[in-house]
């Protein structure tokens, strides 16, 4: 959604014998670009609109590939305070069943 905050993480991994060299780069189409090479990287990012663009560009390796990526929607600052009333609420009431 236009102007909601996302996390994304992308996974990159070939831990096969020989291929050390291989490095994958992903980036945002804007610019921003992470290299990987059996690791994984997160970044956020606000939406600008309905999609948003995610590109691969292989090194030392005939094609790129993406081994998981995931994208979250980050809560806003409200429901978070929210989450830990109601979380602190549930803990109090398990301790007082628990005595």
């Amino acid at each position: 959604m236009s102007g909601s905050q996302y996390e994304v993480q992308v996974w990159f991994v070939d831990d096969r014998d020989g291929f050390d060299q291989r490095v994958m780069r992903y980036g945002d189409g804007n610019g921003n670009t992470v290299d990987l090479n059996d690791q994984f990287s997160s970044g956020t990012f606000t939406a600008d609109g309905t999609t948003q663009d995610l590109t691969l560009v292989a090194t030392n390796m005939g094609q790129s590939h993406i081994t998981a990526y995931q994208v979250r929607a980050i809560p806003e600052p409200g429901t978070l305070g929210m989450v830990a009333l109601f979380g602190g609420g549930i803990l109090v009431i398990r301790r007082k069943f628990m005595i």
